[in-house]
This record gives C-alpha cells, structure tokens and sequence, in this order.
C-alpha cells in the first residue's frame, strides 16, 4: 500500500530561511529542499498536533506554510515528469527511469529520488561534489596515505559517499542518524553496485582517521560536531564542509581554525559556500 505523505511548502522572511529550514528539518525528521522561492518538506502521516506545532515555530520566525497531502506513487510519477540528469565533470547523476544516455567520458552515479532526499540538485550538494572531484582526481598531490579513505558525515542519500568511491577512494565510510537516510543510502549504493560502508554509528564510535572528511551539514550543526570531525580527519588530511550559506563562511572558518585547519580553497554558487580546509 502506499504510504500517505504530506507536501510542505514554507515561504517567509529571507533573513530567517536557516531558523525556518532547522525547523522542517526537526519536524520532518528529514531533509528540506531549498528553491528561490521557499522550502519545501515532507511529512508522512503527521498528526493535527505535529502542523499546529510547526505553524506555530514557523511563525515565530516570520515564516507560513500550506500543505497538499498525496500518496507516494503519486510523488514519484510526478518527480518523473521534470528531474533532469545533473553534470558536474566527470559525474553525471542520474536516475535509474532516466532515458538520456551517459555522454562519453563521464562516471554515471544512479540516485533515484525518494520523498526525503533529492538527486544531487541542491547547490549545498552540488558544491560538495565539485570539491570532492578538485581533490579526489589530483589524489597523488593531496594525498600521501597508502589507502585514501573517505567519511561521508550525515550522508542523506549516500551521494557524495558513492561519488567519492567511484572517483577513486578506496574506504569510504557514510553515517546519518537518520533511520530513513540509512535505507536509502544503502538502496542507492546497490543501485551503484559501490561498496561503501553505510553506518548509523554516531562519530565516536566510527573507528579510525580518515584522509578525508565530508560534511554537508547547516552551520550549526557542523559547529557543534566539529571536534568529533576533527578527531576522524587524520593530520595532514582534508575536511569538505558545505551546507553553508555566504554570511556563514566565517565563523565556521574561524571556529575550524581553532581546531588546526587551514583553508585552501573555497566552492560557491548562488548563496551558497563549501569550503575545503587541511589539517595541520
């Protein structure tokens, strides 16, 4: 049976988009997309009592929203009818329903959409993706370590981890707290037939240090893990940190400088920051 699943779309005041977004993605227990318009969440089966309580923490913030309820099928039907394959050289993501063909000289990723994850679209992502393949296809420059190793922190839906392997990291690992995240990594990195270690362990319990780390996280979240990242990138090794938006890059820059990282290049698009900081 499928399941019933109520569409969120929140519009309100700019300067409170980050509190609105942290909001749905409580509420939601997932993941929101972002448009230029507004964001956009989805709920499964929320009670009367779950909307009264985001319309009233949405508010505060100066921030509405109107819902449409349909079944999951329904989604996916819909989705199918304008997603488009993403091209960030040499990767090229697309779904498993997708009838375009991989042009010459990419590495197809599948990732199909699921109503809590997108397809690679967001420009957080986005940006993460080109960070990983300015480091990952000069690996002998970055990297020293005889097994480069990569940890994809709050993985979604497995993209940037699955990625990651395909451009050459021997031992990826992707964790995510999010029970949903987890089975949809997983589905995905089947699809992708990449074997990437998919865990819902918190940080410290992930063993080992990594020669790079992935965080496509908001900024306060990234703050507020930012010693358990440090302790699983290795000395010498690299951290992608994205998810930030241009008024964020600052502090979180400053705030990884006291933890011994030093940043050597930065990623934008539209409002959007992924900055690519060593430790030394």
């Amino acid at each position: 049976m499928d399941g019933k699943w109520l569409e969120v779309f929140a519009t309100g005041k700019e300067s409170s988009r980050e509190l609105a977004a942290t909001i749905l993605i409580e509420v939601a227990g997932s993941g929101v997309e972002e448009t230029a318009t507004g964001l956009r969440a989805y709920l499964k089966e929320p009670s009367s009592e779950t909307l009264k309580g985001l319309e009233e923490r949405l508010a505060s913030v100066g921030w509405t929203f109107h819902a449409r309820a349909f079944t999951e099928r329904n989604w996916l039907e819909e989705w199918k009818k304008y997603i488009r394959p993403v091209r960030i050289k040499p990767l090229y993501i697309c779904q498993s329903f997708s009838t375009s063909r991989v042009p010459a000289g990419y590495i197809p990723i599948v990732i199909d959409p699921s109503m809590a994850f997108g397809t690679g679209t967001h420009p957080s992502t986005k940006l993460a993706l080109k960070a990983l393949v300015w480091l990952l296809s000069k690996k002998e420059r970055f990297f020293e370590d005889r097994v480069l190793s990569l940890l994809d922190v709050g993985t979604g839906s497995g993209i940037l981890a699955i990625a990651a392997k395909k451009l050459g990291a021997e031992r990826v690992v992707a964790t995510d707290i999010d029970g949903l995240a987890l089975r949809v990594a997983r589905k995905n990195a089947r699809l992708n037939k990449t074997p990437v270690r998919i865990t819902g362990k918190p940080l410290t319990e992930i063993r080992g240090g990594f020669s790079l780390v992935v965080a496509n996280i908001i900024k306060e979240v990234l703050i507020h893990i930012s010693k358990g990242l440090s302790q699983k990138t290795r000395r010498g090794g690299y951290i992608v940190l994205s998810g930030l938006l241009q008024e964020d890059e600052k502090e979180t820059v400053e705030h990884f400088s006291g933890l011994s990282f030093s940043l050597i290049r930065r990623f934008t698009l539209k409002e959007w920051v992924a900055v690519v900081m060593k430790k030394g």
